[in-house]
């Protein structure tokens, strides 16, 4: 739980797109992860480099989940300590990808 908690920052990516990850949407060689379609709220794939420390926490999670399905030991679980994290103040995730991405944009004037 604490590793997937680390890694949503580093993806910039939904919590429900990290909840149901598997691992073979994940080229930790390569370092990127390719969201499919389906899954993507706008219906196109969508390909997250990973940086060092996202590889690393991948790979802290691959003994305890791996080598196949999701990347999450528990989709529903993580679901539910998502959820009271967020009820009680103590990660703002939305909030924080917002403030985020804002930054972004207005110190390079836009995000292809």
């Amino acid at each position: 739980m604490q590793t997937a908690l680390k890694l949503l920052p580093l993806v910039f990516v939904r919590s429900s797109e990290l909840r149901y990850a598997r691992w073979d949407e994940f080229d930790l060689d390569g370092a990127e992860w390719r969201i499919p379609a389906e899954r993507m709220k706008r219906k196109i794939q969508h390909v997250v480099p990973l940086s060092r420390q996202a590889v690393a926490a991948l790979k802290e999670l691959y003994p305890y989940s791996g080598p196949e399905g999701f990347v999450t030991t528990s989709a529903q679980g993580l679901r539910s300590d998502f959820r009271v994290l967020i009820s009680c103040n103590i990660v703002r995730i939305h909030r924080w990808m917002e403030t985020m991405m804002a930054s972004l944009v207005s110190s390079s004037g836009a995000i292809d």
